[in-house]
């Protein structure tokens, strides 16, 4: 049965319902077992695997995204490596999908390997390798660092804080015409306080000032606190308080009276 959403732009498109039971959609364009696979903003993305088990076992590559509203598949960039048994090490954390660890050869050639995929760029970024080679690993994110847990046989946890580039992602919404206004935050991660430069550029010489809000907001969306202040035209650093708030991640909005608004991830220890 196809139903009917709204999407966040207005736009509405066509949704497949299940009320009970299942149903048969398109198969992936290459089948394979153990894999790993997230869905991330709707769209179901599935990576690597295998065909074939145990010595016979053939590693693949191959990343493919399924679309629910077409019912179709794309091919993606590839994995950097041909990894399987990866079912629980792939995951999404803020705007990137992450696998930890892996196998190629069975029961013969774990790896410690950690990449990042981005979907807004299709392209991968590597990251320092885990203490151990594993495979079957357990994998998540939370407050801004990445866990391991378990694989082949072992019972340890390994935690590593991402990168600040990770953890600071900008957004940036409503852009008024010919503003490249510079906005950085630091350091992040913060504990007492979070610095905000707010720069504009040379062609806003004409403007005197602009009222700045500071909101901060837990990842449930929900705002916690508000901060105001005057900038003057060449732009100001801005000192934020946030020790009052308990460690983790939170997004901090940069929002200027013209309705310029940046998003950035801010850590807390």
């Amino acid at each position: 049965m196809l139903g009917k959403r709204t999407h966040r732009n207005g736009q509405v498109i066509s949704k497949q319902i299940l009320s009970v039971g299942w149903d048969y959609l398109s198969p992936m364009p290459n089948p394979r077992n153990h894999i790993g696979s997230a869905v991330f903003d709707g769209q179901l993305y599935v990576f690597g695997g295998q065909k074939e088990h145990d010595e016979e076992l053939v590693p693949q590559d191959d990343v493919h995204r399924y679309d629910p509203a077409t019912n179709t598949w794309k091919q993606l960039a590839d994995m950097p490596q041909p990894f399987n048994h990866i079912h629980a090490s792939v995951f999404v954390y803020g705007d990137y999908i992450y696998s930890l660890g892996g196998q190629i050869v069975h029961n013969a050639t774990p790896y410690a390997s950690v990449y990042a995929y981005n979907p807004a760029t299709d392209t991968w970024s590597r990251f320092t390798d885990l203490p151990a080679k594993r495979f079957s690993v357990v994998g998540g994110g939370i407050d801004g660092k990445l866990y391991a847990s378990g694989g082949n046989n072992s019972r340890t946890t390994y935690v590593a804080a991402l990168p600040e580039a990770f953890l600071s992602t900008e957004t940036v919404e409503n852009t008024s015409k010919n503003r490249s206004n510079s906005v950085k935050i630091y350091p992040n991660p913060a504990k007492n306080s979070v610095f905000v430069s707010y720069t504009y550029s040379e062609t806003e010489i004409s403007e005197i000032s602009e009222l700045v809000d500071f909101n901060i907001y837990d990842l449930n969306g929900r705002m916690l606190q508000r901060f105001s202040a005057e900038s003057l035209k060449s732009g100001r650093v801005y000192q934020v308080p946030v020790s009052q708030f308990s460690a983790g991640l939170y997004m901090l909005q940069i929002k200027s009276a013209d309705g310029n608004t940046v998003n950035k991830r801010l850590l807390i220890q």
